[in-house]
């Protein structure tokens, strides 16, 4: 089948450009997509560990055990901060990517137009 774009070519072309982009965007955010859901469910459930913690210290079972609620204790601790500097990072490193994405993209997105037909 023959298509004769015509006068509509124009307008066919860009049609095809929002894809390429979002493609670009995928490519660059992929990691630091699937880094960051690694990183809020990890804060989530130890969001949900510690209250349950709280919620049995509130009780009173850790009233005269305090070692024990230090054993509980300093793995939730180690792990919430660990989970913060991963949060931190991928902060750090979308600031650093969309920037230069932002930059980067009018250029590319000449090299693209030159490159359909």
């Amino acid at each position: 089948m023959d298509r004769d774009y015509g006068e509509n070519r124009s307008r066919a072309v860009p049609n095809l450009l929002p894809p390429i982009r979002d493609q670009k965007r995928v490519r660059v955010y992929k990691p630091l997509a699937e880094r960051y859901k690694a990183a809020v469910l990890e804060a989530e459930e130890l969001f949900y560990n510690i209250k349950a913690l709280d919620k049995s210290v509130r009780k009173g079972d850790y009233d005269s055990k305090t070692e024990e609620f230090k054993k509980v204790w300093q793995p939730l601790k180690q792990a919430l901060d660990a989970n913060l500097i991963e949060a931190k990072e991928i902060e750090g490193q979308l600031n650093n990517v969309e920037p230069m994405y932002q930059r980067l993209a009018p250029k590319i997105e000449v090299i693209v137009d030159r490159a359909m037909p």
